[in-house]
């Protein structure tokens, strides 16, 4: 385990490496998202930026709406348990 984590980390470190000496210019960018100026930097095509944009942001959505789901249960089970304040309020399921 610790192998993976010392290779994971020295090539973590050359690819911020790479990445600081093809950034360009940082102060120019165009986008409020760092990255899709990066990918728009190395593929200098407009809808190329947006499918590898996308399919960054995609994965990051469900990701969201997993933790999302996760945080709720974890709430509901602790209520559950009378741990919160109003308890019988957030633990309260609807039969519809």
């Amino acid at each position: 385990m610790m192998t993976g984590v010392a290779i994971s980390i020295g090539l973590g470190f050359f690819m911020v490496v790479t990445l600081i000496f093809t950034w360009g210019n940082a102060l120019d960018v165009d986008t409020d998202v760092p990255f899709i100026h990066l990918i728009h930097v190395a593929t200098q095509n407009r809808a190329a930026t947006t499918a590898l944009a996308l399919l960054i942001a995609t994965p990051l959505l469900g990701s969201v709406v997993a933790c999302c789901a996760t945080a709720s249960r974890q709430v509901w089970a602790m209520a559950r348990d009378d741990g919160f304040p109003c308890s019988g309020f957030i633990k309260r399921v609807s039969r519809i």
